[in-house]
């Protein structure tokens, strides 16, 4: 809605160029000329629209630990703009988690006149009447909007992975309903630096993740954890044989793979229905009668 007759004609050839040549528009070098002011708004647009496939609502979550000051956090806050601009769902693009020592959520939805359709209530959250993400508005001018909010609300702290779930806890416990509204949400996109300490080491870490979520909630959900490029080393075998997640490491390309190309949706099409499974009153039936 902002662009000019000459915009909309050089974006119609980007858009072509972007669908047509896996190469036109390049994730690493789109970042880094954010990051210096230079981007290119309308290739920008191009990716994201064209090129970006995440078709599933997903509970977008950044590390703002200490150790994600400065680049990695400015890393991850492009990541989760990503993802919550190609949210297919209102509520799923106007709310975000945030963990360190603890977790804390803020959503954006205007609930005026209407149920709250969202994880939070206004008493455990901020709420906002303009949303973090405006459908009229460019990717970029959502990015700068999102951007700005995460380093208002930054905390720092430790890197507590099993602080998600307890966050969620007393949401439940403060109203119940709330644990349907998570059913929304089928994939969680967690932005992390890696360095997970909530126990021993990572996959340790993760392991307690999951059994809190257990726990609390009584489901594990499909998490994908996509690690900050060069900040510590790689820990794809930390996580080496724990079902429902998947690893993107902190390689720029293997991202790119993952915003555009979701390698392991056959993978998580066949969780889905298995969740939805466990998480009803079916599942005791199927228990009882397997092995």
């Amino acid at each position: 809605g902002q662009a000019n007759e000459e915009d909309k004609a050089r974006l119609a050839k980007v858009k072509k160029e972007a669908k047509v040549t896996t190469g036109a528009t390049n994730f690493k070098e789109l970042y880094e000329s954010i990051l210096t002011g230079s981007v290119d708004k309308l290739k920008l647009e191009a990716f994201v629209q064209n090129k970006v496939n995440l078709p599933y609502n997903s509970l977008v979550i950044i590390d703002d630990s200490g150790s994600m000051s400065g680049k990695p956090f400015n890393f991850a806050k492009f990541i989760a703009s990503v993802c919550l601009v190609k949210n297919p769902d209102d509520d799923a693009r106007n709310l975000i988690g945030f963990f360190n020592s603890r977790s804390h959520w803020h959503s954006f939805i205007d609930q005026t006149g209407r149920k709250p359709n969202s994880l939070l209530r206004t008493t455990v959250a901020q709420t906002n009447r303009k949303p973090l993400v405006d459908g009229t508005l460019s990717f970029y001018d959502n990015y700068k909007r999102i951007s700005e909010f995460c380093n208002a609300v930054y905390q720092g702290g430790g890197t507590r992975l099993n602080a998600i779930p307890q966050g969620i806890e007393y949401i439940i416990h403060e109203n119940p309903d709330m644990l349907d509204e998570l059913k929304n949400y089928p994939i969680w996109t967690i932005i992390s630096d890696g360095d997970l300490n909530n126990s021993y080491n990572a996959r340790s870490s993760m392991l307690d993740f999951q059994n809190e979520c257990r726990r609390i909630m009584g489901f594990v959900p499909f998490v994908v954890m996509i690690e900050i490029p060069n900040y510590g080393s790689p820990r794809a075998n930390s996580f080496e044989g724990i079902q429902n997640m998947i690893y993107i490491p902190a390689n720029p390309a293997q991202i790119e793979q993952f915003l555009v190309n979701f390698k392991d949706m056959d993978i998580f099409d066949a969780y889905t229905p298995l969740l939805s499974l466990y998480r009803s009153n079916r599942y005791e039936l199927v228990r009882q009668n397997t092995l």
